[in-house]
């Protein structure tokens, strides 16, 4: 009884939940380069913008790739009849993982953000509550905060991960306004 009824509201949450969900960036480098390879302009923004980045990784990305795997659209102003190689630097620095996608002469194109949220917005946390009760035996197991930025647009959500008794997950994805954005069963 008790899974059916999570599997009804399951199906009403999912059909009422708004059309815009959360990008999900696929960080796809088909040479992974040294610092070296780098130009040296994409270099100077990185420790500009990040002087204590750790573990950072760097990767020579074709514009093709980048298309498929960052979903670089229109919006990212990108020329289809560019055929320069781009750059995506993935380092952490406190507690955080960064991704960024750079032109040759160091614009920063887009970029996500992806950290452990000690705390949640007090609007997500009323969210949170109001779903706990109406689906009693949920816990909380993660938190993490988001921020895609692009030249046009900045996207940040909250993912929430939770279990019930019977080892299910799911992923909820919420505004931080506390708005339920996206709801992903495993």
């Amino acid at each position: 009884m008790k899974k059916k009824l999570m599997l009804a509201i399951t199906v009403v949450l999912n059909m009422t939940l708004s059309a815009q969900t959360p990008d999900e960036v696929v960080i796809t480098g088909t040479n992974k380069v040294s610092k070296q390879e780098l130009p040296a302009a994409v270099i100077a923004k990185l420790e500009k913008q990040f002087p204590n980045a750790q573990a950072v990784q760097y990767y020579k990305v074709p514009q093709d790739v980048v298309a498929k795997g960052w979903n670089v659209t229109v919006d990212d102003e990108l020329d289809p009849a560019e055929t320069v190689d781009y750059y995506t630097i993935q380092f952490t620095r406190d507690n955080m993982n960064y991704y960024g996608l750079y032109k040759p002469d160091g614009t920063l194109i887009k970029s996500k953000l992806e950290q452990q949220a000690a705390t949640l917005p007090d609007p997500v946390k009323a969210s949170i509550s109001n779903i706990s009760q109406t689906h009693p035996g949920w816990t909380v197991v993660a938190k993490t905060y988001y921020k895609n930025t692009s030249a046009t647009k900045n996207l940040e959500y909250y993912e929430v991960v939770a279990r019930n008794d019977a080892g299910e997950h799911r992923r909820l994805y919420f505004a931080p306004d506390g708005t339920l954005k996206k709801l992903k069963k495993e």
